[in-house]
């Protein structure tokens, strides 16, 4: 379910790199008829590692990483304020990373999920695989899985700088960006095709 604001065929997307120590987060407005995607907002959050001398108490009884959590949710928090997405989206755990990875994954989800709700219930929120994000970054038949020839991160940057349908208005030099606001462009593409979709 596709639920539009008063944007008109503009469909602001939040697109996340998830992680407890890095998360790369991007806003863009997506033109629905056009399938152009204006980038307007691509930061990394960094939360260092001394995160739990700022939060103590959450550090001694839940431990370091959700002091860490603790200091990634104001920034997110502050970036609903100001752009007030139509959807969030965020790169979810995959099974094979290990099972403290995965957790710590899932924790950082399920935080951003709470201030997504928090901000606004009826927002949607979705989870998105890497490999869903990849595929929709890569031109038609370019997503290699395996082999010689597997798609790497490098690649995906190299699509999405040559996607004359992904700019910024704002001035954001798109080359410039880390690898983790790539990723986020990467899910902010998922969710930009599949909006687009929905209103063919």
């Amino acid at each position: 379910m596709i639920n539009i604001s008063s944007r008109g065929w503009i469909y602001r997307i939040c697109g996340i790199d998830n992680g407890t120590n890095t998360m790369g987060v991007i806003i863009s407005d997506h033109h629905l008829k056009t399938g152009e995607s204006d980038i307007i907002f691509a930061k990394t959050i960094t939360a260092d590692r001394t995160a739990y001398l700022r939060h103590p108490g959450i550090a001694q009884n839940r431990g370091k990483l959700e002091a860490r959590i603790e200091v990634l949710k104001p920034f997110v928090r502050d970036i609903f304020e100001e752009f007030d997405p139509d959807v969030v989206g965020i790169e979810s755990p995959f099974s094979h990373i290990g099972v403290h990875a995965y957790t710590t994954l899932l924790m950082s989800m399920i935080a951003v999920a709470d201030e997504a709700y928090e901000h606004r219930s009826t927002m949607d929120f979705i989870k998105v695989s890497p490999g869903k994000a990849k595929v929709r970054t890569c031109p038609p038949g370019k997503f290699v899985t395996n082999g010689p020839n597997k798609t790497t991160k490098e690649d995906i940057r190299r699509f999405i700088l040559a996607n004359p349908k992904i700019s910024s208005s704002v001035g954001i030099n798109l080359e410039e960006l880390d690898e983790h606001c790539i990723d986020g462009i990467s899910v902010e593409q998922y969710l930009a095709w599949e909006a687009s979709r929905a209103f063919r």
